[in-house]
Parts: structure tokens; C-alpha cells; sequence
């Protein structure tokens, strides 16, 4: 149903609070929720046509009930009650009144039939930020539930919906007292107690956000007791376990382009072993630590640049003598004896720039031929920035490089068309979670699911910056690691390597993937398979890596190798790591064009409600405790849904029973 007013505004920014009053104003006195999503002055409406409408040519303006001085109106007309009039409420002490903020929040989100849960969750909030003390918040939910309880809504619903929305509010305490105070009062107005037994309480979904970062798998130790010796070194003075998965993680990606000429078949298909890489956590959590690796292939690309110094002497020598033999031909008028000029040679630069243009990138690539090249970037944002401009816009370039297809540009400053036919590219990035989303803008253009991801938060330990004994300093420690990597690289570039897998390493990674893919798509996402599938491409291409480098440890330079046990289950369990970490970050992704993140939650959201509620509950049971991880009502009105056709629960008419996966029910009562 639609409903057309008359308004008189004379700049844009009054038309939305116009609009909420209106549509608070119609609420109130049909009672029933009008669409709040609608209150975009430019969003297009659509009103179906009908011969039979009810319309006032003579209607009167909104505004003549209204003063618009400003923004805002200064008054209007009291419509009827949708929630009980509160005008006998008893003023509170602290920094509010009783009156004044549920009044507030129910001029927000009017009490009415879908939308009282949110309703109350809002009051929480409101509530758990006006600081009011114990006592106080006693009076506010008695209040609360004193005037606005209802047969199917009653006191206990109220109070149990509230108290969820004063614990999770989206506000970070001030000091260490406040927190303590904060947690100490909530414990005892009878909040439940967070997930997983530590007996805190997380005082906003920001803190559980950098929970859900902290808590991510590490990559367990007995991989890196059986890592190829360089990679051993690579983490050998990382001062934590994070810091460790970082350090290794990026040591992978640049080596996945630093040992050259390492193949592999997958789905029937060759593969070169080229690796995206990226770690993301707020400022401060010590994700630089992965640029600091990026000194390994430096060894590298300083070979090359001396290569193409000398070439450039050579050329200029060469460029000299042509001159000459051209204009001593211009003075005979003779050109038939004029060599042909001599050709500027191309570089190799290993080592490519992150702000670096579209059109130098795929000429590098082009010039670097079967090597490829390394991004390392300590700031996202510098890439973002790039690829943002009109010269830039290089996702697709980026797909193209992880999936080793022919890629073909044609630019102004270009005579002809620039034809890569596999171009590789490892990319090794650091940012914080607002600078990822926006460098990866959506989950749908494939580029997320090519990533390798490891998430952190801040933590209150503080790591001593004082020299450690017998620890060098990291750039001395690199740059040695850098003139080992180059003896590799010169070798393996002489002896290219295909990679086999055994048959028990495929039922292995056919196994473990099937189950992870049905698992994702129990979810309510449908843009993260891609994420599990383009994994098992990445296993394989690290276990291949780890091969060559056995390889070259053993020095038997054979052009065909199998994958031999060690090195391929460590890299299904790096991988089985990280996949955590990238399902997890999955959810920070907004929807729409938004580029800010969101505050995670727990990839598998149905699992995870299961775990804090009871073996017998009933619907609102399973919305609070969703309410309580950061999860949306609607999303959980879907997901009991899903819950009951995946044999998760049993809906015995008001109630549910929790059931064994396969469709035992739990032998419990409800309490």
C-alpha cells in the first residue's frame, strides 16, 4: 500500500527526517510498521495504477502541521499512541530520564508487531550508553515491561531482549574502570555469560569482532618442524605464533614467483605455482611484519638489474656506432649500407611497485616472461589507490595472473596490442580491514576467493622491542636469505620441475574438500564456494613449491617429481587454517556498494547459535542468542529455517529440540 503527502521542502537534507516523521506519524495511527528503507530523496518509486485510488486534490502540506526552521521540526501534532503513553513515567536520576529515552527509541522503532524485538534491542543500547547505574537500569526494564508488555510478548521476553542489547552494544568503554564496572553490572542483572567459557562479558560487537580475530587457527607447529629448510629460517626469529603464520605465509608468496619454472596438473590443466597472499588487522596489531620478508627476492631483482645495466651499456655502445655508420651514410647518400638500429633491451624487474599503472604492469609481465613478478605492499591502500584510477582498474589483470591466462591490452602510448600469453604475478599485501574491503570491493568478482588470508586482532600483551641475544637484525637476516634464494633460483631456472601428486594425496584432497564444500553451502552466503574451491588449486600449488625446493636441497635436478607425503599434508594444513580465516573474513564484506567493513561474525552462524542455546528452546531463545554474536533477526528467523531442514533441530509446535547431526535428538530437558 502507498501513500502520498503533500510536502514543501526547499533543500534536499530535509526530505529524510520529514520522512521518518510522516511515516512514524502513519504507523502510529494504523498501527502497522511503514517501510523505513525508503527514505532516499533520489530512489525511484513505483505506485501501481488504480481507477478506484483515494485522492485530495485540496490536501494540505505536512509542513502546516510542522515548523522547518531547519532540518529538523521544532514540533508536531502528538499522533495516536501505538505504544502505551509514557507521560506517567517516573523521572530518573544519572544522565537521562526514563521518559526521555524510551521515548527516544520508540519514536525510532515504534513498538508494533515486527518490529518489537528490534525495538527492545535498541532500548538496550540506548540505555547501556546514557551509563545509567544498576539500580537505575532495574527501573528503566521494570518500566519497560510495565507499559509495554503484551499476551505474546510478555515482561520476561522484555527483559531477556533488552538485556541482550545492553550487553552487545556497539560502544567501546572508555576506561578499564568503566569496563569493569560495565561487566560487573551486567553480571548482575542476569546477563548471560559470552561463548566459550572464558566468564567475561564482551562489552560491543567491536570487541567481539577482535575476539573472532584472536581466536582464528594458527598453523599447527608439526608443520613447521617438516618445512623445507629455507622456510624454517624464513620464521626462525618470530617473536609470536601469529607473527609466525604471517612470516611464513608471506615468505610462500614470494617464493611461489622467486623459484621459477615449478609446473603442476590440476582439473587436467597445467599450473605454475604463483600465490596471492594478504593479512589484515586494525592498526597496531603488527601485520608489517610481512613486508619485512619481502627482502628475500631482493637478491633477485638486484641479479636482474645488473644484467640489464650492463645490456643498457651495451646498447648505448652499439646506439653510438649506429649513429656514426647512419650519418656518415646521410653524407654519401648511401643507406644501403646502414645496419639495421639496434633494439633498446627490456628489463626484468622481479619486484614490481604497488602504484604502479595497469599498462606498466602487464609491460613488465610481458618483458619478464615465463619469471613473473612479486607485489609486496605494506599499505592496501596504496594498491586500492592505483587501481582506483582511470589508469587503473587492473582486477581483472590480477585474475587473469593467478589463473596464468593469455592476457591481451592495447593502451594509447602503446603502436599495437601487448600480448601476455601466461602471465604470473604473487602478490604479498597488508591493511587494515576497511582498506581490504575496499581493495577487494565485493565477494562476486572472484578476486577475494584467489587470496590466501590470515586475520588478527589487538591484544594487551606488549612485546619488548629490546635486542633479543643472538638474534640478528631482520634486514642483515634477509638479505642472507636473499643470496641463498638466488642460488636457487639461478639452479632451478636451468632445471624446470613437474610436480606429481599420488593417488592417496588425491583421495586425500578429494576428501577433505567435498566435505569442506558441503559445509559452506549450508550457509546463507552463495558467493564463498568459489573460496573452498580455488583452495585445493592453492594446496597443490604449495605442496609443488615445497617440492622444488627438496629438489634443489637434494640436488637431484630430475625434470619430474613426486609430492612426497610431508610436504603435501603441510600444505593441507596450512590451508585448512587459513580457510577459517578466509570464511571469517567473509562476513566483514557490507552488502551493496558500501566500502567500510563490517564487524565480523562467525562464519557458521547456525553451529555457532547451537552451541549457547539450550537442548530444548523456543524461537525467541534462538534469536537472542543470535543477537548475541553480532547476528541480525531476520537472518535469524532464516537460519532456524535452514536449522530444521538440515536436521539440526526438531519443531515440536512452539518449541524446538536440538538434534545429533543425522537426526538423533538430544536426551535433554528444557530448564
Amino acid at each position: 500500500v502507498k501513500c502520498l503527502a503533500r510536502v514543501s521542502i526547499s533543500q534536499a537534507s530535509q526530505y529524510t527526517p520529514l520522512f521518518r516523521l510522516i511515516t512514524t506519524h502513519i504507523s502510529n495511527h494504523i498501527q502497522f510498521p511503514c517501510d523505513m528503507q525508503c527514505s532516499d530523496v533520489s530512489r525511484l518509486q513505483f505506485v501501481c495504477h488504480d481507477p478506484t485510488v483515494y485522492y485530495r486534490p485540496d490536501a494540505i502540506t505536512f509542513q502546516e502541521h510542522l515548523d522547518l526552521e531547519g532540518e529538523l521540526p521544532v514540533e508536531f501534532p502528538e499522533p495516536p499512541p501505538a505504544t502505551p503513553v509514557l507521560t506517567d513515567a517516573a523521572a530518573l536520576p544519572g544522565k537521562g530520564t526514563a521518559l526521555a529515552v524510551l521515548e527516544e527509541v520508540l519514536r525510532e522503532i515504534p513498538f508494533l508487531r515486527g518490529h518489537r524485538n528490534e525495538c527492545m534491542l535498541r532500548l538496550g543500547q540506548r540505555i547501556r550508553v546514557k551509563d545509567f547505574s544498576h539500580e537505575e537500569v532495574e527501573k528503566m526494564i521494570s518500566l519497560a515491561g510495565e507499559k509495554l508488555a503484551q499476551p505474546d510478548f510478555p515482561e520476561e521476553e522484555i527483559r531477556r531482549t533488552l538485556l541482550s542489547g545492553y550487553q552487545y552494544v556497539s560502544r567501546k568503554k572508555a576506561t578499564d574502570e568503566k569496563e569493569t564496572e560495565g561487566s560487573s553490572r551486567l553480571k548482575s542483572l542476569g546477563a548471560t555469560h559470552s561463548v566459550g567459557g572464558t566468564g567475561s562479558e564482551e562489552d560491543d560487537l567491536s570487541d567481539n569482532t577482535n575476539q573472532l580475530r584472536n581466536e582464528a587457527p594458527y598453523i599447527p607447529d608439526e608443520v613447521y618442524e617438516q618445512l623445507p629448510p629455507l622456510l624454517q629460517d624464513v620464521v626462525k626469529h618470530a617473536r609470536t605464533p601469529r607473527e609466525r603464520d604471517i612470516m611464513l605465509m608471506a615468505g610462500i608468496s614470494n617464493l611461489s614467483i622467486a623459484v621459477p619454472h615449478v609446473k603442476l596438473s590440476y582439473a587436467n590443466s597445467l599450473h605454475g605455482t604463483q600465490l596471492f597472499f594478504a593479512v589484515v588487522a586494525p592498526a597496531g596489531a603488527g601485520k608489517g611484519c610481512a613486508f619485512k620478508v619481502s627482502g628475500i627476492v631482493d637478491g633477485i631483482h638486484h641479479h636482474y638489474e645488473k644484467i640489464h645495466q650492463i645490456q643498457m651499456k651495451e646498447f648505448q655502445t652499439n646506439m653510438q656506432a649506429w649513429e656514426a655508420q647512419r650519418d656518415a651514410a646521410l653524407r654519401k647518400g648511401n643507406f644501403k649500407e646502414v645496419d639495421p638500429k639496434p633494439e633498446e633491451p627490456k628489463g626484468i624487474y622481479l619486484n614490481i611497485a604497488a602504484n604502479t599503472s595497469k599498462s606498466r604492469i602487464v609491460e613488465h609481465l610481458r618483458n619478464n616472461g615465463p619469471l613473473g613478478a612479486v607485489m609486496n605492499c605494506a599499505e592496501i591502500d596504496t594498491l586500492s589507490s592505483s587501481s582506483s584510477q582511470e589508469y587503473g582498474k587492473f582486477d581483472d589483470l590480477l585474475r587473469c595472473c593467478f589463473d596464468g591466462d593469455r592476457y591481451v591490452s592495447s593502451f594509447k602510448i602503446s603502436n599495437e596490442p601487448i600480448c601476455v600469453e601466461e602471465p604470473r604475478m604473487a602478490h604479498c599485501l597488508a591493511g587494515t580491514p576497511d582498506q581490504f574491503v575496499r581493495f577487494i570491493g565485493t565477494l562476486e568478482n572472484g578476486l577475494y576467493s584467489r587470496f590466501m588470508l590470515i586475520t588478527m586482532g589487538n591484544t594487551d600483551e606488549w612485546l619488548s622491542a629490546a635486542p633479543r641475544e643472538n638474534v640478528e637484525d631482520s634486514n642483515v637476516h634477509f638479505a642472507r636469505l636473499s643470496e641463498r634464494l638466488l642460488e636457487i633460483h639461478l639452479t632451478l631456472d636451468k632445471s624446470p620441475t613437474h610436480v606429481n601428486f599420488t593417488t592417496e594425496q588425491w583421495a586425500s584432497h578429494d576428501a577433505f574438500f567435498r566435505e569442506k564444500l558441503k559445509e559452506v553451502r549450508e550457509q546463507e552466503n552463495d558467493n564463498i564456494d568459489a573460496i573452498v574451491k580455488r583452495a585445493g588449486v592453492m594446496v597443490c600449488r604449495m605442496a609443488a613449491l615445497f617440492t622444488a625446493l627438496r629438489k634443489y636441497d637434494e640436488y637431484l635436478l630430475l625434470p619430474e617429481r613426486i609430492c612426497e607425503d610431508r610436504d603435501f599434508n603441510a600444505a593441507m594444513h596450512i590451508m585448512s587454517a587459513l580457510l577459517e580465516h578466509s570464511l571469517l573474513l567473509s562476513s566483514s564484506f557490507p552488502e551493496g556498494s558500501r566500502r567500510k567493513a563490517q564487524a565480523l561474525t562467525p562464519f557458521n552462524k547456525i553451529l555457532n547459535i547451537m552451541k549457547i542455546i539450550p537442548a530444548t528452546f523456543c524461537h525467541t531463545d534462538f534469536i537472542v542468542a543470535g543477537a548475541s554474536l553480532g547476528i541480525s533477526r531476520s537472518t535469524c528467523k532464516r537460519l532456524i529455517k535452514k536449522a530444521i531442514s538440515l536436521e539440526y533441530v526438531e519443531k515440536q509446535e512452539i518449541l524446538y529440540i536440538k538434534k545429533e547431526k543425522g537426526g538423533r535428538k538430544r536426551n535433554a530437558k528444557r530448564e
